[in-house]
């Protein structure tokens, strides 16, 4: 079924996110924060239970990189930070 297709999917992509030597988080068109990876928890040196009220969307993304990534929300195209 479709809906558990998607599900082991889902499962496998964070697997492998998270194996990952790298930070990797990803986010909605309108910049929401809708997952990071464990390395990324690692950098922040935060947990999940110890997330600031904003949430993730405060913290996941660098104050210099920022302008960057909102213009690019803006005009549609991919965002990397390097």
């Amino acid at each position: 079924d479709l809906i558990a297709a998607r599900s082991a999917t889902d499962h496998r992509f964070r697997e492998l996110a998270d194996a990952a030597p790298f930070i990797a988080w990803m986010s909605t068109p309108r910049l929401k924060v809708t997952y990071v990876n464990s390395r990324w928890w690692e950098f922040v040196g935060l947990s999940p239970e110890a997330l600031p009220p904003e949430g993730v969307d405060m913290v996941a993304v660098h104050r210099d990189d920022l302008g960057r990534l909102t213009e690019a929300s803006r005009d549609g195209r991919a965002f990397s930070q390097t």
